[in-house]
């Protein structure tokens, strides 16, 4: 009884008080981490969105400018999580204001950083659809997050179009 009472109260102790209290206590620290979480993601999305608004002229003129010479043109641009609709954001206008030239070129580092982009889902993989029109011909590409993008390519091209 020496060993087995010490075991029996240790093994009570653990089961009925310790492990509910640290269980109670993660999921006290997880709920105001997400609290925390989801303030700092709706600051970053109001930044994203004003900024996309101050943007939009700027955008206008590109698109006009790239039309006038069958340049680059943005159709459609999405960054986030797919598979998700609600992790995913437009990006096409703040992509657009990046083309100079009839290129478009991005380092091979995180997107978030950049004005217009903001991270709608932390610590999931993201990747960055875009939609484009070069010479009047349709293009696509997908890449990941921290993947560099370089266009127009001819191996973006769409077949058939």
């Amino acid at each position: 009884y020496g060993t087995t009472f010490p075991l029996f109260v240790y093994s009570a102790l653990h089961y009925l008080v310790i492990k509910p209290y640290l269980n109670k206590k993660r999921a006290e620290d997880t709920a105001a981490k997400a609290e925390e979480l989801s303030a700092w993601l709706e600051t970053q999305r109001e930044e994203a969105r004003g900024a996309i608004t101050l943007m939009k002229e700027s955008y206008h003129k590109i698109v006009n400018i790239e039309q006038g010479k069958g340049g680059l043109i943005v159709m459609q641009a999405w960054y986030g999580v797919f598979g998700s609709a609600n992790k995913l954001i437009d990006v096409t206008i703040p992509l657009q204001c990046l083309v100079h030239s009839s290129r478009l070129i991005l380092p091979d580092s995180t997107k978030v950083g950049m004005l217009g982009f903001y991270d709608m889902s932390y610590g999931e993989q993201k990747k960055l659809s875009v939609k484009y029109s070069f010479r009047n011909v349709m293009h696509e590409v997908i890449i990941n997050d921290e993947d560099a993008l370089r266009i127009p390519r001819q191996s973006h091209k769409i077949a058939g179009s």
